[in-house]
This record gives C-alpha cells, structure tokens and sequence, in this order.
C-alpha cells in the first residue's frame, strides 16, 4: 500500500501565506535532547485560563481501500469567547466523492479526564486511550467513525515538547507526535452505509497560548508513513523571518533522521482564479543545513479537493476571520514525494506516491 503523505499549514485560520523570503534557521530546543519519549502529561487536556488558548487532537489515515480520512478534535478560547469544541471529519473515497462533517460543542457540554487521555464532546464524540494506542469516536449528521489508532513507532515530543515565543518566553506553542506511523481499524458510517475498514495512520496533539497570526507567518508541514516507514517535517516562519524547522524520519522501527537544521523553497505554482488568483505551489523543495545531510522534494501531480476553510463556520466567526485574517482556502492533492538521507556510500532514498494538503489565507 502506498504511504500517505501530507502538506499541511496547522493553526490554518489564523496563518498566513507569503512567498518564502530569506530566513535564518535556529536550533529550536538547544542544550535538550532532539527527542524524548512522550508521558500521559503529553495526552491530556492542557485547559488553561489565558485569553487565547486552542488545543487539539488531530490524525489522518489512508485505508486500504483508497479512501482518506482526516480528523480534527479541538478545544478553544479566544478573546472574550467562552470555551467550545468542534469536531471536523474529512472522508475523501478512493473514486474522489467527499464527505464532510462538522459539530460544534458548547463548554457545558465537554468533560475530560486529568492525567490521561479521555476528552468527551456530549455523547457522541470522544478521544480516548494511553501511550500505544488511541480510540476516537464522533456521530455527525452525515459522517460516523469509531476508529482506533495502534502506534507502530512511539510517540515522540522535541525538547520539552514547546516552542517559546515573545521577549519574556511566557507565550509557547507545543506538539506531541503521538504515533508518526501507525495502523488504523474500526468503522466508518457515511449516509448509513457502513463498513469495516483497515490501513495505515499519523496522530498528533497540539495546544497553544499565543494566538497564531502573531506566532508564525507560515506554518508548513508533511507527513508520510506505510508499512515500514514514515517521514514528518515542520516549519515555522515567525513573523521576523527565522525559520523554526523539524524533521523525523523512521525507517523499521528506529528513528533515523531527527532534525531542526534544514530550509524550504516553493517553485512551480499556479493561481487559482476562482479563488482571489492564489499561488498554489507545484513543488516543494527541503534542503539540510547543518547535522545529518538530507534533501526532498514534494510535487503536487492532481488535485483532490478545493473547500472553503471557513465555510462551516458561524456566522460571527466567518465574520471575524475574513476581516481580520483572510479568506482561507484548503487545498489537497495526490503527490509524488523523495527524502534523500546521508552521502557517499551510505546515502539511501524514501519515496513514494502520498496526499498533500495546502491551506492558504490570501493572495500574495
């Protein structure tokens, strides 16, 4: 089976999307270890009081069937708002049909478990499980899913997990792999047909204190994973221009590649004009610089899917966001994807076919 691969921009309604300028790259976490194992602190909800704050627990997976899902359980604040929670699943069927899903929560109706984890959105939605394996469920009107995820390499935290921002350090932005490559099994329920389905996942777990916009100018990352290996790689550019990068690559059942040195360009892209002519990337390209020596590229080969990203929004939200942001526009497509690792004689090449995901807020 074919690995799935994603190109995607977390944080999506609140980033930005220029054209790359020249960056200096920093170590994120200097003086800690690359990577640590994660605990159950790193599963948890992470409630806090501050006036921004978002969290979320978030995986996608390719079934053996060719279809893809992506899945997005979230908690947040902004502002003078009060708490809510929302669930988003995206089902995209071997023969390119889409399936779309949102329900929102009010604050009263969420509950959570400290010390492990277990959030619930009411009755029917619910992330659930421990350090090998995770179980999320969500009834939607036209969208069911009782999927569990089964880590095939351990979850893994950079550092102490946490991205600081701002002079005084007090605003962060954190990231808990929870498994970069897993299996995924159970039932998903789409218009009342249901079906048993099997494949291949990636999880993670965010949350954050700082609001977006003044986090990053751009946030950009991949994720690829299949039976033996996996590829995951995060960018950061911060308002100042420095980029922020990460990599992981697993090969078996070892971590072979973890980095913070390594830039990226985009080339070969295409306005779209129905939508504000943005420039969507054709490729992408990764260069190390500094460590382990590694190189890759991303090319988009077909679009999936189009969606107006804050569409299923309120209409406040909408609002708020289009004045004060952009237009968000979410883009997928399937790719053609290479990491070159090492030189001379022990340099080796991942590749394969993938899905990408690009979400831009407005034109350049």
């Amino acid at each position: 089976m074919k690995p799935l691969l994603t190109f995607v921009l977390f944080g999506a309604i609140s980033m930005l999307f220029p054209k790359p300028a020249a960056a200096e790259t920093i170590d994120v976490f200097p003086g800690q270890s690359p990577t640590s194992a994660l605990t159950t602190d790193d599963l948890q909800v992470h409630r806090m009081s501050e006036e921004f704050y978002t969290e979320a627990w978030y995986f996608m997976a390719e079934l053996d069937d060719g279809s893809h899902i992506f899945a997005h359980f979230g908690i947040s604040n902004a502002g003078m708002g009060d708490f809510s929670g929302a669930v988003e699943i995206t089902i995209i069927d071997a023969d390119g049909t889409i399936h779309f899903d949102k329900t929102q929560v009010k604050s009263k109706y969420m509950e959570y478990t400290e010390g492990k984890l277990d959030v619930r959105f009411g009755e029917d939605h619910s992330v659930s499980g421990d350090l090998n394996s995770f179980t999320f469920k969500s009834k939607g009107e036209e969208v069911t899913i009782n999927l569990t995820v089964k880590a095939v390499i351990p979850g893994l935290k950079f550092g102490d997990g946490k991205t600081w921002f701002g002079e005084a350090k007090e605003e962060f932005y954190a990231l808990s792999i929870l498994t970069p490559r897993g299996t995924i099994s159970g039932t998903i329920d789409v218009a009342g047909a249901t079906r048993n389905v099997t494949g291949h996942a990636y999880s993670d777990h965010a949350w954050q204190n700082y609001p977006a916009h003044n986090m990053a100018d751009r946030l950009f990352s991949m994720r690829s994973f299949d039976d033996d290996k996996s590829a995951t790689f995060l960018v950061f550019v911060t308002p100042d221009k420095t980029l922020i990068p990460t990599a992981v690559v697993t090969e078996g059942n070892a971590v072979t590649l973890a980095s913070h040195q390594f830039e990226i360009s985009e080339s070969d892209a295409t306005a779209d004009e129905k939508h504000d002519n943005y420039m969507i990337p054709g490729k992408i390209s990764f260069k190390s610089t500094g460590g382990t020596p590694f190189n890759g590229e991303i090319t988009m080969t077909k679009r999936l899917q189009r969606q107006d990203a804050v569409a299923e929004f309120n209409f406040f939200e909408r609002t708020m966001i289009k004045m004060f942001v952009a237009r968000p526009m979410l883009y997928r497509f399937l790719n053609d994807w290479t990491v070159n690792i090492g030189e001379g004689e022990a340099a080796r090449t991942v590749g394969s076919k993938g899905v990408s995901e690009v979400m831009i807020l407005r034109a350049d």
